[in-house]
């Protein structure tokens, strides 16, 4: 596969996919993790038997999200930069 891991928000709530595996994350806090080859319906969470797996994936939710973070901060600064050029240009 191209990448270890898929990771999506639907409004305030996430998810990551690696593998089998499929972590839910929502913004109660509450996790649900789901083997979803064993189990494609998503009906029998396995979070509280495998913590080491919802560990790992959230680490790794968390690491892409500051990831995300700092592109879009570097987006926005690049972009401040341009208009604060286009505008010096204007003014000469």
């Amino acid at each position: 596969p191209p990448h270890e891991y898929l990771f999506w928000r639907s409004g305030p709530n996430s998810a990551v996919r690696k593998g089998a595996w499929k972590l839910l994350m929502f913004e109660n806090g509450l996790t649900r993790l789901y083997n979803v080859l064993e189990e494609p319906a998503e009906s029998a969470d396995r979070s509280s038997e495998k913590k080491g797996v919802v560990d790992e994936m959230k680490q790794a939710f968390q690491h892409w999200t500051e990831d995300k973070g700092k592109q879009g901060k570097a987006e926005t600064e690049t972009e401040t930069e341009t208009e604060t050029e286009t505008e010096t240009e204007t003014e000469t």
